[in-house]
């Protein structure tokens, strides 16, 4: 490629002679020519690499729509729109940055409802009102008439437009699934267009964090008004977790959801008189079961025939005929217990938290494992979670599970699996102790386990 011609200026094309200006003017003509050749070319070659681009095929690409689709199904996690006040919270992948890479991706994540199914709002003063109302619209009209999945939170106290996103999310209440709310202020909650408009929803939680530490206000003045008045589908609903609660309420509440599967209950404690509760309850459904406080008078109208899980936070002595009646009535065949005190004679795996000093002036020592035959005769998987070496001594652990691991008792099942789970406080030398009077066992057959876990940590 020959060099550029040089440019010349004013003064200088003046001083030439007329003979060196034709001269140059040829010059120019014959650079023109070249530079449009080699912009032909040019144009020419890029043609021809576009073309090569456009002919190749990502194999991303070349997937079909459904396995895309599938893909996408898998990618997307908890989307949300703003920030959550934590930084805590799960990564959140949502379908907008999928739809933002191509047009071809763009209609496979507008064509599946499924990716705009699920969806946590976090509202906050940082967003136009305007802006943010039209984009949760947006993403809800997405979903179409899929079934969805819905929390919201409110992150900022005196936050202004709350009605205004429950009056949007009201006119797709035909189509939530599930529907997790927490509220930091009380104010009328849902609005108006929610009664009766909610045939599909199968989960409701409400947290109420509005009234500070005052559980007795927040069940007078918000969440039992929350229950009479909505009037929500509750014979839909088969997850239930209730909280700071009277028993006299909860009673209630369960008389309206007989097709629970799982319940959580946490009753107050303030409660100065047990309550009558009547008439006997039968929840069909309901395989799960968590008490975190002994209520007698619960366990004493509940009939739970497809119980399979259940766990009580802590059982006296007075508490255990109830628990047994509960059992009785419900022809229980439960295994597996997360906390078992006192049980049904068919419980086969126990996991025992001893955070007390594990006597027989409780509602069970370690003697009974010993000389009560009656007292879980099909146990053959047991996990002892003593707090400290306090809770129970090391030749007592050893008692237990060389009586019940020996085979030799009849009408009492060999013990297969062992398991030590202590806290940190627990010494070394305890469980090394342990450890050292069990290997025998373990030799001839016992599956053993002794380690540490967290005093936080509970297995079910």
């Amino acid at each position: 490629m020959t060099p550029p011609i040089q440019s010349l200026g004013q003064s200088q094309l003046e001083a030439e002679s007329p003979s060196a200006l034709r001269s140059r003017l040829a010059e120019l003509r014959k650079e023109a020519i070249a530079l449009k050749s080699r912009m032909e070319w040019v144009r020419a070659e890029q043609k021809r690499a576009q073309t090569a681009l456009d002919s190749f095929k990502y194999p991303v690409l070349t997937l079909p729509t459904e396995i895309t689709s599938e893909i996408f199904t898998h990618y997307v996690h908890e989307p949300r729109i703003g920030r959550p006040r934590s930084y805590n919270e799960s990564q959140s992948r949502g379908p907008l940055p999928l739809a933002g890479v191509c047009r071809t991706w763009r209609d496979v994540c507008l064509a599946n409802p499924s990716l705009w199914a699920t969806l946590s709002i976090y509202p906050t003063h940082s967003w136009p009102v305007d802006a943010f109302l039209r984009l949760l619209k947006s993403w809800l009209d997405r979903a179409g008439n899929h079934p969805f999945h819905l929390r919201v939170f409110q992150k900022e106290h005196h936050f202004s437009y709350a009605t205004e996103i429950y009056t949007l999310l009201s006119r797709y209440s035909s189509t939530i699934r599930t529907f997790d709310v927490a509220l930091d202020q009380p104010h009328s909650f849902p609005n108006s267009a929610f009664q009766d408009c909610l045939p599909l929803l199968t989960k409701l939680h409400v947290k109420i964090t509005a009234f500070g530490y005052r559980p007795d206000r927040i069940t007078a003045r918000f969440i039992w008004h929350l229950f009479e008045w909505l009037a929500l589908p509750w014979i839909q609903l088969t997850k239930l977790e209730l909280a700071s609660q009277t028993v006299s309420n909860c009673f209630k509440i369960l008389q309206e959801t007989t097709n629970l599967q799982f319940l959580s209950i946490t009753t107050l404690t303030a409660d100065r008189v047990e309550p009558t509760l009547s008439p006997q309850l039968t929840l069909p459904r309901l395989h799960s079961f968590i008490l975190y406080y002994t209520n007698r008078p619960l366990l004493n109208v509940l009939t739970l025939p497809a119980l399979r899980c259940l766990y009580i936070g802590s059982l006296g002595q007075e508490d255990v005929p109830s628990f047994q009646a509960l059992s009785t009535r419900s022809e229980s065949s439960s295994k597996p217990l997360v906390l078992c005190l006192r049980s049904v004679p068919s419980v086969t795996d126990v996991d025992i938290e001893a955070p007390w000093d594990f006597r027989e002036e409780y509602t069970f020592g370690h003697r009974t494992f010993l000389a009560d035959n009656s007292f879980l005769p099909a146990l053959r998987n047991f996990t002892l979670r003593p707090f400290s070496s306090e809770a129970i001594r090391d030749y007592e652990v050893a008692e237990i599970v060389e009586f019940r691991a020996s085979g030799s008792n009849e009408g009492i099942a060999r013990l297969e699996v062992f398991r030590l789970i202590c806290s940190r406080e627990v010494p070394r030398q305890f469980m090394k102790v342990v450890r050292e009077q069990l290997l025998p066992l373990k030799d001839a057959g016992l599956k053993l386990g002794i380690m540490y876990e967290p005093l936080s940590s509970l297995a079910i």
